[in-house]
């Protein structure tokens, strides 16, 4: 991986909704790596196989232990919703590429 691309500062958070009838949201930080936040084209969410988990962007990060799908990750404002689970690419501990779709 070429750390030159990780050029964005995100914050990945463990996500737990708050009892009673707000709906309100609790944020655990879990994590601050620097990443790749690609958008994806069409033809990447069809080759995904994009009925199955449909997102619109790329998350590219080195390897951090213990990150989930049911985990956000914050950059600038904007708030991207996990779609899949990490993918360990190649098994080797090193990089994590993630579906995300982003939203409001």
């Amino acid at each position: 991986m070429r750390s030159g691309r990780l050029r964005h500062k995100i914050s990945i958070y463990s996500v737990t909704k708050a009892a009673g009838v707000s709906g309100a949201e609790n944020l655990t930080l879990v994590c601050s790596p620097w990443a790749d936040i690609a958008p994806m084209k069409g033809k990447e969410i069809q080759a995904l196989g994009g009925t199955l988990a449909v997102g619109s962007h790329l998350i590219t990060m080195r390897y951090v232990n213990g990150i989930r799908a049911d985990m956000i990750a914050k950059y600038a404002g904007r708030r991207f919703n996990f779609s899949a689970p990490p993918i360990n690419v190649n098994e080797r501990n090193e990089e994590l590429q993630i579906l995300a779709t982003e939203s409001k």
